[in-house]
């Protein structure tokens, strides 16, 4: 049944390729393979996007507001591994810096 809902839930393209695996588990763990990792053209759209975003005349309130979903969209696409050596905080904290940079950089 949960084979059923995955399968009834994908394009079908997807599903062609992957109809015939035997169990859910697999079946998500195969999907999350291919589709799970950071599309590189996406998280290159989404910069270039950013690029081409200027304040121009309009108030803080207005360019923040245009400028946040590609922001919040390339942290979702961009990872982090898990480490005890304090190196993924340190690369989360200069993200949060390059945001700041964006934000004020713009003409």
């Amino acid at each position: 049944m949960v084979i059923v809902w995955i399968l009834n839930s994908l394009e079908a393209e997807i599903k062609e390729s992957i109809m015939y695996i035997e169990s859910a588990a697999k079946l998500w763990n195969d999907i999350e393979k291919c589709y799970g990792q950071p599309n590189g053209s996406k998280v290159y759209q989404i910069c270039t996007t950013l690029s081409s975003i200027s304040q121009g005349n309009s108030y803080v309130v207005s360019y923040f507001s245009r400028i946040k979903k590609p922001l919040d969209e390339l942290a979702y696409l961009i990872t982090y591994p898990d480490c005890v050596c304090g190196c993924k905080e340190a690369f989360q904290n200069l993200e949060e810096d390059q945001k700041l940079h964006r934000f004020f950089d713009r003409p």
